[in-house]
């Protein structure tokens, strides 16, 4: 037979008019239309639909024409989206009007994917059929969600979901072409138009651990051209699902200003005008670091043309980490943006010490390593660490302690660079690093049983890079870290949080990551413990440690206030006072727990409570900078950002406070405070 020819276009209708009241009528007796004269589609509330009327229709013609046996597209004629899939099936034998089959719904998602051949991921919204009926819609959007984002991530993969017949009402006839041009605008403009009416979503739709949202305003396109699925039902059980792409029409829509976020880069020499006279030391450069516990800066030689030098020596450890301050203040500090930034990293500053705290740059003597995988081996496949090549990447920087490295600050107008390199002597071809005497720091112990005060470790006399001390335990267990002269910036913990001796935790540190991370150490009130931190320094440069605790003894038992704070729960107030990092011990004074804090005129402190001094047990508020009275939350890990501000209102202007935290059951119940 002749193959039937090739259409050159089509009009494509619906169409839906009420000429009658007798319908109304019926699909009221039916329960089908919505009392309250809304199509709440989605929502819990949902109960029905109300008539649209209307006509509406689309033009199409094929994308391709066959010509010559090669198949060309015309780009004189405008476009406003492709038809990429069309997929129907019927389940009138295994469904209602209001009981949908959710294995049919399911099956003409997936035919439209395999004729539109393209991933369910791709799909960016989803215009449902969502008639307004809680059980209908339910299932409806669960079979959806399920087919098109079984395997979505969250934000990258989010899929929109929206009803037109929240908009225009229910067209059944015409209600999928009405869907299609509601896409094919939207579409235009690069928008997911916004659903009506809804409030509460249906509860019964199983949407919570699958990315999907509900667009209830207009939500910009990941892109500039989208993927977009569109669902209409007939009243015999037919299921017709559509793909369509469309893109954004720039004849409607403004271009967006391309706005280019440049970050500064080290340029050397470099220009760009001048620093501002804020951005300048007015006497000299200085610099602080890990070596002097961030005390004590240090001026900064100039060496000439905008070139500001010092040199340090490694410690124990073979790195060090620094700030560069002008003249000194801790408030007008130079940093990278960044925690452990390498060198030539960009320079940002002069900031204040809680805005740069924690972005330092790390010169790191110890060896790093990369593993290389042969030839053989080189499949898409995770390899196991015994298959592996490891290859050292910084042969040239790495060092090792008592070795020296020069560090250069480089200023030419407004660019800033920071950059160092180990200092060498001897011939050209026979370099060696300059040596020093090695920085010999301290370690203390800090401790739930004393307080999270600092106890020194003693320096074993016959064993080198052993450290000791011995303790006696004011409560029954508890947990500790190990800090490095008196900075919680360097601090050593294991690598789980409440890690024990059998638990073979490494050692990790020192550093400023481990706050939540300690050791738990198991015991009774007044048994003696002696803690040990072993430091080895291994023939490839490396350091690495090793912390042990064992029963030594038994102490003298507790009498009075000290055994009554063997079972009791202590808290700690932590905030902008000790700089996010000291826990100060609050009194229990026999009803609740106290401390004083002290408010200057036009200064607000803020903070936080930490039960037993743990980071992981935190009593917070539910929002950012909360006065006194709110509901608490924790004790638990997730209060970072959430904190009660005193200072805020006029009657906390300045002045002395006290801070009461009340309990019940040992568990935080009320924070408040009041002048004293």
């Amino acid at each position: 037979m002749p193959q039937r020819p090739q259409a050159d276009s089509a009009l494509c209708m619906g169409v839906d008019t009420m000429i009658g009241p007798l319908g109304f009528s019926r699909l009221s007796w039916a329960g089908l239309l919505s009392p309250r004269g809304r199509c709440l589609a989605f929502d819990t509330t949902a109960d029905g639909y109300i008539r649209g009327e209307g006509c509406a229709g689309v033009w199409m013609n094929p994308l391709l024409h066959e010509v010559d046996n090669e198949f060309v597209m015309d780009d004189k004629k405008h476009m406003l989206g492709i038809a990429s899939g069309v997929y129907c099936n019927n389940s009138g034998k295994t469904a209602s009007l209001t009981a949908p089959s959710g294995a049919m719904e399911q099956e003409v998602i997936t035919g439209t994917l395999e004729r539109a051949e393209i991933s369910p991921l791709d799909v960016e919204f989803v215009d449902p059929h969502a008639v307004g009926n809680i059980l209908s819609d339910a299932v409806e959007v669960t079979g959806l969600v399920r087919s098109y984002r079984l395997q979505g991530n969250a934000g990258e993969e989010m899929l929109g979901l929206g009803s037109a017949k929240t908009l225009f009402g229910n067209c059944r006839p015409a209600s999928g072409i009405v869907a299609l041009l509601k896409q094919l605008i939207a579409g235009c403009y690069g928008q997911m138009m916004a659903t009506a009416h809804l409030m509460r979503i249906n509860p019964h739709m199983l949407v919570d651990d699958v990315p999907a949202m509900f667009a209830t305003d207009h939500t910009p396109n990941r892109m500039n051209s989208s993927f977009t699925g569109i669902s209409a039902k007939g009243i015999g059980g037919s299921n017709v699902h559509a793909i369509i792409w469309t893109q954004v029409d720039y004849n409607k829509v403004s271009r967006p200003k391309i706005v280019e976020t440049r970050e500064p880069i080290s340029f050397w020499p470099g220009g760009g005008g001048e620093l501002e006279d804020e951005q300048k030391p007015n006497k000299n450069y200085t610099i602080v670091g890990s070596w002097s516990g961030w005390a004590d800066p240090q001026p900064m030689e100039s060496e000439g043309k905008g070139i500001y030098g010092y040199t340090i020596t490694l410690g124990e450890h073979a790195l060090e980490r620094f700030h560069i301050l002008l003249d000194g203040d801790a408030n007008k500090v130079l940093h990278p943006k960044m925690s452990d930034a390498a060198c030539d990293f960009p320079v940002y500053g002069p900031d204040r010490a809680m805005e740069a705290d924690m972005n330092y740059w790390l010169i790191n003597g110890q060896p790093q390593y990369v593993g290389l995988a042969g030839k053989e081996q080189q499949a898409l496949t995770d390899r196991e660490e015994a298959g592996l090549s490891w290859v050292q990447t910084n042969l040239k920087e790495a060092g090792r302690p008592g070795e020296q490295y020069h560090i250069q600050l480089l200023v030419n107008g407004q660019y800033r660079s920071i950059t160092w390199e180990k200092v060498m002597e001897g011939a050209e071809d026979a370099l060696v690093p300059v040596k020093a005497e090695v920085p010999k720091g301290k370690y203390y112990v800090t401790s739930s049983w004393n307080d999270w005060s600092y106890t020194e470790m003693t320096a074993d006399k016959e064993k080198e890079g052993l450290f000791f001390v011995e303790t006696k335990l004011t409560r029954n267990g508890g947990s500790f870290n190990i800090v490095r002269n008196q900075d919680e910036r360097q601090t050593i913990y294991p690598e789980i949080p409440y890690a024990g001796e059998m638990d073979g935790s490494p050692v990790l540190g020192p550093d400023d990551q481990g706050r939540a991370f300690s050791w738990y150490l198991s015991g009774t009130a007044t048994d003696l413990v002696r803690i040990e931190m072993q430091r080895v320094h291994k023939d490839d440069g490396s350091v690495s440690m090793d912390v042990s605790w064992k029963k030594v003894g038994k102490g003298e038992e507790l009498w009075g206030d000290a055994k009554n704070l063997i079972n009791r729960t202590q808290f700690f107030l932590v905030g902008t006072l000790g700089k996010w990092k000291k826990r100060h011990k609050m009194t229990w004074t026999g009803s609740y727990y106290a401390f004083d804090l002290a408010v200057r005129l036009g200064n607000m402190e803020s903070f936080q409570i930490l039960m037993e001094g743990d980071w992981n047990l935190m009593v917070y508020p539910p929002e950012e900078e909360s006065p006194k009275g709110v509901m608490l939350r924790g004790p638990d890990e997730l209060g970072q950002g959430l904190y009660w501000t005193l200072g805020k209102a006029e009657d906390e202007r300045s002045g002395r406070f006290e801070v009461q935290l009340y309990i019940a059951g040992g568990r935080p119940l009320r924070v408040t405070w009041v002048r004293k």
